[in-house]
């Protein structure tokens, strides 16, 4: 049985070295060095955003989480980050979210770029695996549902 699960499991993830490490408006040309799950939150809530060849849609759905952020009651009560974890896009989305990280000076968010693509739920794990959040969220960047629900 034990032989089984070793033989039929999947090959472990790999994390490269440049997955480890972000891009936002603060550091576009010198990446940051993630956080990890381990570490002690320090801040409310990471929102963690899978992203792939999203640069139709991603405007959009930023606009309508950011703007339900930022509204007085949440604002007044709770800090957050916004990941969006690029999941190995053919288009510019990468370029994009950095883009509308430098129009919303006042907030942070963190781009990180994974060089292949392992999927949504890759894409989820790795944004989970490095938020710096003590809440975590996941929220599809094509706004498939509400921010707001």
């Amino acid at each position: 049985l034990y032989l089984a699960l070793i033989l039929l499991s999947p090959p472990p993830m790999i994390t490269r070295p440049s997955e480890k490490t972000c891009r936002s408006r603060k550091s576009l040309k010198d990446p940051l060095n993630l956080a990890s799950l381990a570490d002690v939150g320090s801040i409310d809530l990471s929102v963690i955003i899978p992203a792939y060849n999203e640069t139709s849609r991603l405007p959009s759905m930023l606009e309508t989480t950011l703007n339900h952020l930022n509204s007085i009651s949440i604002r007044q009560t709770c800090t957050y980050e916004l990941v969006i974890v690029e999941d190995g896009s053919k288009d510019d989305t990468s370029a994009l979210a950095l883009e509308l990280g430098q129009q919303h000076l006042n907030r942070d968010i963190r781009v990180v770029t994974l060089e292949k693509n392992l999927g949504k739920g890759g894409a989820v794990r790795h944004g989970m695996l490095h938020a710096r959040g003590n809440r975590l969220l996941m929220v599809d960047a094509d706004g498939a549902s509400r921010f707001e629900d």
